[in-house]
């Protein structure tokens, strides 16, 4: 196809021809074997060099990437993986992989990147022209690192491109899989697309998340602040956009307990936010006092809790009646009490991906998750690990995904 995109790697970074980046003889690789050792050696390599570089070492989620990107990490995810196979089985790549990554949390593409790299598979990546100056040099790390690597170089490509159904359509029509990231309307708009009729779709809808914490537990911890730091790293890298980011924070006890939990965790959080010397600039201090003036126009069980400075959270208590889902992010939340676990069901949506817990015990969290019925939440987790990348993400088993299996009775 005869259209400008602009590389960004392998190779040098620039605008080239789709034809040019992405030639035929791209396309027509042979496919390979599930497990690629030089993709194992070659991320492995990415992660020191991230840990290594003055500048990567200053935005905390690409820290956490370069762990998990450590090859002990690695093997361990797809040892267990494999263990769980059955031995009667030929493990292969899908082909040709396309991934459409999401422009609120930039770096995240890399994760499933990752593991479809691992899986065999040829990778064409389209990420948002809107670049940070974390992806930045994320990519130049990247692309001078790929070049070790010259196999697996031929085998990936990274681009940019305006919204372009042409080109899209054309890298749809070639892919094996696709891995679209980025929410309900670019979701449907990719899947309008043609594509060759058994290409599989793993899709990332636009999802809500929340925190729930046990007021009697919070109460008795020493160390208030502790947590207030695991909060703020849940909520906070990535600007609460992440979808797996706490917008509300249900409080569990009698209602006398909660309120002074909340007290002490919002004033906490107060702290914390000037440790970090985190404010809102005006625009933002706007947004956020419009749309708690909004909410309360259209939410009656809303009422204001928190909303002093700009170096402190928003926060809204839910009084009674259905969820409600903040939008505007920036540090917006939703607080609400309820007297059990048992009345936590009703306070989550179809949407929710993530619950962050502290104060409980996993086998009454078990019995939580059996009253979604499926159809909420798609994982529970101690509160600071809500933005910990697993292999299972939405529900998909990413690796099962990314790879066909061929079986031999």
């Amino acid at each position: 196809m005869n259209k400008l995109i602009k590389a960004i790697a392998p190779g040098k970074p620039g605008y080239y021809q789709l034809n040019e980046f992405c030639s035929d003889n791209f396309f027509a690789q042979k496919r390979r074997f599930f497990f690629d050792d030089d993709a194992i050696s070659f991320l492995h390599s990415l992660s020191k060099k991230i840990m290594a570089h003055s500048e990567a070492r200053q935005h905390p989620e690409l820290l956490a990437l370069a762990f998990w990107l450590r090859k002990s990490n690695l093997l361990m995810i797809f040892k267990k993986w494999i263990d769980r196979q059955p031995t009667n089985q030929i493990i292969t790549s899908r082909g040709i992989a396309f991934h459409i990554a999401p422009s609120n949390v930039d770096s995240i593409f890399v994760y499933s990147w990752a593991l479809s790299m691992i899986a065999g598979n040829i990778n064409v990546v389209r990420v948002s022209l809107n670049q940070g100056k974390q992806l930045n040099t994320l990519f130049y790390l990247i692309g001078e690192h790929i070049r070790k690597y010259p196999e697996l170089e031929q085998r990936n490509r990274i681009l940019t491109y305006t919204h372009d159904n042409e080109i899209s359509s054309f890298l749809s029509l070639k892919a094996d899989l696709r891995i679209i990231w980025g929410g309900d309307k670019t979701v449907e708009t990719i899947r309008d697309l043609p594509t060759k009729p058994n290409t599989k779709d793993v899709t990332f809808t636009d999802k809500s998340s929340l925190s729930l914490i046990n007021a009697h537990a919070y109460m008795e911890l020493s160390d208030k602040q502790s947590l207030a730091h695991l909060f703020y790293n849940d909520s906070y890298w990535f600007d609460q956009k992440a979808c797996s980011s706490p917008s509300r924070v249900i409080f569990v006890g009698e209602r006398v307990i909660c309120k002074e939990a909340s007290k002490n965790f919002w004033g906490a959080m107060r702290t914390e936010l000037k440790r970090h010397k985190q404010q809102d600039d005006q625009s933002l201090a706007i947004q956020k006092l419009s749309y708690v003036y909004q909410l309360i126009i259209d939410n009656s069980q809303l009422e204001p809790v928190y909303h002093s400075d700009v170096s402190s959270p928003t926060v809204l208590r839910h009084i009674e009646g259905e969820a409600v889902k903040p939008q505007c992010g920036g540090g917006f939340f939703i607080e609400s009490f309820v007297v059990s676990l048992d009345q936590v069901q009703d306070q989550t949506m179809v949407k929710d991906q993530t619950i962050a817990y502290y104060g409980f015990e996993q086998d009454d969290l078990m019995q939580l998750a059996l009253t979604f019925d499926g159809r909420k939440v798609d994982r529970i987790v101690p509160l600071g690990s809500a933005l910990d990348f697993s292999p299972v993400w939405d529900g998909y088993d990413l690796i099962s995904e990314f790879s066909k299996r061929l079986i031999v009775m």
